[in-house]
């Protein structure tokens, strides 16, 4: 009997030959093809193999290879659908490849990095982080979604003849770099990144044509002029109102309380999709919000403040060294001086509106017309002030009035100088130059008189002389003038030549104090900082070992069943790690406690809820690590300028869990947080069942009840405008429902509040508390109202008008009445307009140091939102789909 391996002996040779080619052509051809063209090629190679077998006893092997070869590749075209993978993007139902993607990632990073590094290298890395840090293209996306909107903007740029030239590109490389880029760093960064100068503007070239062209895409939401005006006036017009609240619920027993099943699943359907408060503060909404869970271990400041500060030790040789080192910090910077052209800047009003704006004309007149000083100075010659200032213009024209005349010239003149020569851009100025000089000459007059002090005493002694010559007629006032005039006037100039202010603050006492302090706090920060880093580690390990439970937990269920959706099996996993999680809990607690550390877990948040500012009364201290950011090594002077907690663990596609991060607060006597997610539970709609049947039912009946409070609240409104807008009376012995036996109506008085509000909030930078704009939503007497409420009373009604105007969520019905609302006249207006400017101008020079005004900030914040359903339009128009494999 042959042996089964006889026809291998027999074509050993051609055997070898086709495995060797094979081997060449699978390292060589086969890694260039993409997985929908493999199905192709095998089934042409096995066609031609079989077909060469074949036709080798006929003679005809090549006829036959190639007949096999081409009815194989036929064949296998067949199955190239089975073997191509879904596309990650599809533009206009054309799909881009991975492989596409990821030159687009490549190009994304390798101008970021260069940009990275050439910053870094012309710059230095305390420059970077004093203004929060480098330049970086992008969109504010998920890395490949951004990558894609690049994409699609390059072709709109194409479209709007946007064209991005090398000397563009060069002028963008000055202007990033502060114009310190040599051309050694040039080429030094190149050798870093082993990549070639073309190829850098290139990757540039792409990224500055698609942020142009966004820029014009979307150059209607950028903020103006009149932008920033409209702010800062909903934040210094003040109203005070009347209201009559009529409530909801006070008429729910007049409505029918029992929806029908229709009823109640016709709005759920309705609402399903929507989120709580999400078209207004109150309206219904029955889809859950994405929620999170975080685990952390903490660092807290509190607790261990008195343990770390026992081991902390400062000597005498720290502090001079410290003052040494930071010594430009201890300069003396003397104040705004007398006769500086920056005088009225610092004096003149501040983004609250100043009490002057009352009678701006009154103060205006007066304080070109005759000095307030003197006569407050000068009660006595009340009587004879008239005669006192006419004889001494005509008896001594050349000694008396002239340092008269010049004092009032000198106390004039500098009142519009400020404003000519301050700023360049004053056509905003002068428009309202009166309104402005108005406001600087009360706000001003405190200051003026403190470095004025050496004149003024000059002036004082001065009148009273003057008047007492022609009211004695004596030749001896003459020489006592001058004697007591002299003495004075030199004194004064001793007293400004002669102080000298010490370069730096001395280190005495107080200053050592303050640097003790200073030191005491960083090397306790630095302590909380190794402690917690001995935590984290230990967490990494934890880490280590729920990644690996996880992947074989995943491939058994795949392997269970194949067909599962990426939801679908992420809920699966969940399920099945649920005890691995809770060993991990148990594992945190007990590194908390080797490690002094305090465990906290958030349980199932929303961003709303994680996000929440300590200022706010909703804040819940166990959600403080919310708002920390990536901790900055001891040895950092600043903070990182990196996004808050609650941004990073709810951006779309971050669901990783059980990763390790190190964060802090923003300031050094903050907590330090080690935290990773456990939990991570996309946002869906509930079935109709248990609670959320009954929180249906509880809205329907609100909504009914809403048509006669309305209608209530018209009835009363319409008879107080009746009677003259006289609440008082209008309303007795009227009801709230109008019903004997209910409760009487009664009014409330809203003291005066603004549409917006100042807020000081906590900066990302540690040194950079920032003060932000927003609704003004804590008004005593009034709840849940919002922009609504606002619109309706400060832009739709006058001073006078009664109307109803319903809270956010339409569950109180409020009789208005506008009683006031300052400023409201025309020249109280405009010299409101000159404060706008005077600190738009002032927050503008300081802008580069403290970033953008709480102004500034609150456009930005109301536009982000409309930024990003811009965005989703332009993916909308241009058919861009992602997919969820990827």
């Amino acid at each position: 009997m042959s042996s089964p391996f006889s026809i291998f002996r027999k074509y050993a040779k051609e055997l070898t030959v086709a495995l060797i080619g094979l081997s060449m052509f699978a390292f060589i051809v086969l890694d260039m093809l993409r997985p929908e063209q493999l199905p192709v090629v095998i089934g042409a190679l096995l066609g031609a193999i079989l077909f060469f077998f074949v036709g080798k006893a006929s003679g005809r092997r090549v006829i036959y290879t190639g007949v096999g070869m081409l009815a194989g590749a036929i064949l296998g075209a067949q199955f190239t659908g089975f073997a191509t993978p879904e596309a990650p993007v599809t533009i206009q139902d054309k799909p881009m490849d991975q492989v596409e993607l990821n030159k687009l990632l490549e190009q994304r990073n390798m101008a970021n990095q260069f940009i990275g590094q050439a910053q870094y290298q012309s710059m230095g890395e305390q420059a970077l982080q004093m203004q929060g840090g480098g330049f970086r293209f992008g969109f504010g996306l998920e890395p490949r979604q951004d990558v894609v909107l690049g994409s699609v903007l390059r072709d709109i740029g194409t479209d709007l003849r946007v064209a991005v030239t090398d000397q563009v590109i060069g002028d963008f490389i000055n202007e990033i770099t502060q114009e310190k880029m040599t051309t050694k760093v040039y080429q030094e960064t190149l050798d870093q990144m082993n990549v070639t100068g073309p190829a850098v503007y290139e990757a540039i070239r792409s990224e500055l044509k698609a942020m142009l062209a966004y820029k014009l895409h979307i150059r209607h939401l950028n903020p103006t002029p009149a932008d920033y005006w409209e702010t800062f006036r909903r934040t210094q017009i003040q109203q005070e109102l009347q209201v009559i609240p009529i409530a909801t619920s006070n008429f729910i027993p007049e409505v029918n309380n029992d929806p029908t099943d229709t009823e109640i699943e016709e709005y759920f359907e309705r609402f399903k999709d929507r989120l709580p408060g999400e078209l207004t503060a109150s309206s219904p909404g029955f889809r859950v919000p994405r929620k999170v869970n975080l685990e952390y271990l903490m660092a807290d400041r509190t607790t261990l403040q008195d343990e770390l500060a026992a081991k902390v030790e400062v000597a005498d040789e720290e502090i001079e060294a410290f003052y040494e080192e930071n010594k430009e910090t201890y300069r003396n910077i003397n104040a705004f001086p007398a006769e500086s052209e920056d005088t009225a800047a610092p004096s003149g009003p501040e983004m609250t509106a100043p009490e002057t704006n009352s009678t701006p004309a009154e103060t205006e007149e007066p304080a070109e017309s005759e000095s307030p000083e003197p006569e407050s100075t000068e009660p006595e010659a009340t009587p004879e002030e008239a005669p006192a200032e006419e004889k001494p213009a005509e008896e001594k024209p050349t000694e008396k009035p002239a340092p008269e005349e010049s004092a009032t010239e000198t106390e004039a003149t500098p009142e519009p100088t400020p404003e000519a020569t301050e700023e360049p851009q004053s056509s905003l100025l002068q428009s309202s130059s009166s309104a402005l000089a108005s406001v600087q000459d009360e706000a001003g007059s405190a200051s003026d008189t403190a470095p004025a002090e050496a004149a003024a005493p000059a002036e004082e002694e001065e009148k009273p002389a003057a008047e007492e010559k022609p009211a004695t007629e004596e030749a001896e006032a003459a020489s006592e003038t001058p004697a007591e005039e002299t003495p004075v006037e030199e004194t004064a100039t001793e007293e400004v030549v002669t102080e000298e202010v010490e370069e730096f603050r001395p280190l005495d006492e107080d200053l050592r104090a303050e640097i003790r302090e200073q030191l005491v706090n960083q090397k306790i920060n630095k302590l909380m900082y190794e402690q917690l880093e001995v935590g984290l580690g230990k967490m990494q390990g934890l880490a280590e070992t729920y990644r690996e439970k996880s992947l074989e937990m995943q491939e058994k269920i795949q392997k269970e069943n194949k067909d599962l959706t990426r939801d679908e099996l992420n809920t699966r996993l969940q399920a099945e790690l649920k005890p691995v999680r809770q060993e991990m809990t148990a594992a945190l607690k007990k590194i908390a406690e080797e490690t002094g550390l305090v465990y906290r877990s958030t349980g199932l948040v929303d961003i709303r809820q994680l996000s929440t500012p300590e200022e706010e009364a909703e804040f819940d201290p166990a959600l403080e690590i919310g708002n920390s950011t990536r901790a900055a090594s001891p040895d950092q002077t600043f903070s990182p300028n990196s996004d808050p907690v609650w941004y990073t663990v709810f951006q779309p596609q971050s669901d990783l869990k059980y990763v390790p991060f190190h964060t802090s607060g923003v300031f050094l006597d903050n907590n330090h947080y080690a935290y990773w997610k456990t939990e991570d539970v996309a946002t869906h709609v509930p079935p109709l069942e248990g609670d959320v049947r009954k929180a249906v039912i509880a809205a329907i009946i609100n909504d009914r009840a809403k048509g006669p409070a309305l209608k209530r609240a018209q009835e009363v409104a319409e008879k107080i405008r009746n009677n003259d807008g006289k609440i008082a009376e209008s309303i007795t012995d009227m009801t709230v429902t109008g019903e004997e036996g209910s409760e009487k109506l009664n009014f409330i008085r809203i003291e005066p509040f603004s549409w917006l509000v100042e807020v000081s909030t906590r900066g990302q930078q540690s040194f950079a508390p920032q003060t932000q704009v927003q609704l003004n939503s804590n008004i005593e007497g009034l709840e849940a109202v919002g922009e609504e409420f606002m619109q309706l009373t400060f832009d739709g009604m006058e001073v006078g008008d009664v109307k109803v105007v319903p809270n956010s969520g339409g569950e109180i019905f409020y009789v208005v009445k506008v009683v006031s609302r300052e400023p409201s006249e025309e020249a109280q207006m405009t010299t409101l307009y000159s404060s706008f400017t005077d600190s738009l101008n002032r927050s503008l020079r300081l802008q580069q140091f403290l970033g953008p005004s709480q102004y500034a900030r609150s456009i930005l914040e109301e536009n982000q939102e409309v930024r990003q359903k811009y965005i989703q339009a332009i993916f909308d128009n241009y058919g861009v789909k992602f997919s969820q494999l990827n």
